[in-house]
């Protein structure tokens, strides 16, 4: 026998919906929304279409119950006045303390994991890597990194793992490096990147790592050396 379908009313629509047409909330009665996904799509539409007036406003915040001006409240587009029900500080407050539960710690690391894992997230990644590695605390830190036992035997097992397997690579760069050395090849800071315009730090293979290819190189940036290596 077929279970029966729990159903719930709208508050906006007032029409008797199945739990799938409501957004999951669990606070909420039957743990979902009170009004249906259909009411808020044309409530934000609505918002966007026209936002509403909220200059010298003010606006009741439901979590420290205090009268603010409306530039205390971020944009929502589904709400009736198209602000948070809650101000900005009360939402840092509250996210700062769930950040500190497991289970905030938890949601927090899959968000970061699944953003990273798109290409603008990938893209965001690397320009905070960069600025960390180029600040003092993050010199600091790399300064004690590699004073650590063992860090420079690590290394340069890695190094020899990467020669053994890309021999062509390795040799490739070594002809370079040999070429820069002779003068036959100018020193890449020297010159611009092909790609980007600004000081070159590095020589790129954009032919490949075979014999007859090993000196045609153009000289990039690394983050553009980075994006290259990405294609």
């Amino acid at each position: 026998m077929a279970e029966p379908i729990i159903t719930k009313s709208c508050s906006v629509c007032q029409q008797e919906k199945p739990l799938d047409a409501f957004h999951r909330k669990p606070d909420g009665r039957l743990g979902r929304t009170a009004h249906c996904k259909a009411c808020r799509l044309e409530r934000v539409a609505k918002n966007q279409a026209n936002p509403p007036v909220i200059a010298n406003a003010t606006k009741w915040c439901g979590s420290c119950e205090t009268e603010k001006p409306a530039s205390a409240f971020r944009r929502q587009s589904d709400t009736i006045d198209g602000l948070s029900t809650t101000c900005s500080e009360c939402r840092r407050s509250y996210h700062s303390e769930y950040a500190k539960t497991p289970k905030g710690r938890s949601v927090i690391r899959e968000c970061v994991k699944r953003y990273r894992s798109t290409p603008s997230g990938r893209a965001c990644a690397r320009a905070t890597d960069r600025r960390h590695k180029n600040s003092e605390n993050g010199k600091k830190y790399a300064h004690q990194y590699n004073s650590r036992p063992g860090v420079r035997e690590m290394r340069l097992e890695v190094r020899k793992r990467s020669r053994t397997k890309f021999p062509e690579r390795e040799q490739a760069h070594r002809r370079v490096r040999t070429a820069v050395a002779n003068g036959r090849l100018p020193h890449p800071k020297t010159l611009l990147c092909s790609h980007c315009g600004n000081p070159a730090t590095e020589y790129h293979h954009h032919r490949g790592y075979s014999e007859e290819f090993a000196l045609d190189v153009v000289p990039v940036c690394k983050p553009c050396h980075g994006l290259t290596r990405q294609k």
